[in-house]
């Protein structure tokens, strides 16, 4: 039994010797800014409230438990809109 009750837990798992990663955990109040850039990426998870991107990305909006992934040839910004909470993993090459 949990003294404070049920947990969430994300597991964020990749290859060390191909990958590093960095996982962040924000609030999402307002507009948020990402930017890819070739050879790396972001996953966004959304963990509790509503987001979307802008129209020109193609993304369909998000609604908690969804995820995102952001990449490109070239780089990129992704503007991400709404509020909740959120973790974003960049991704990139060692």
């Amino acid at each position: 039994m949990l003294l404070d009750g049920p947990t969430q837990d994300f597991n964020l798992m990749w290859r060390r010797d191909l990958l590093q990663t960095q996982l962040l955990h924000r609030p999402l109040v307002g507009t948020m800014l990402f930017f890819a850039d070739p050879g790396s990426a972001w996953a966004i998870h959304l963990l509790a409230g509503q987001a979307s991107f802008g129209r020109d990305s193609g993304l369909p909006p998000l609604a908690a438990g969804d995820t995102a992934w952001l990449s490109a040839s070239t780089r990129t910004r992704y503007v991400l809109d709404g509020g909740g909470e959120l973790l974003a993993i960049r991704v990139s090459p060692v």
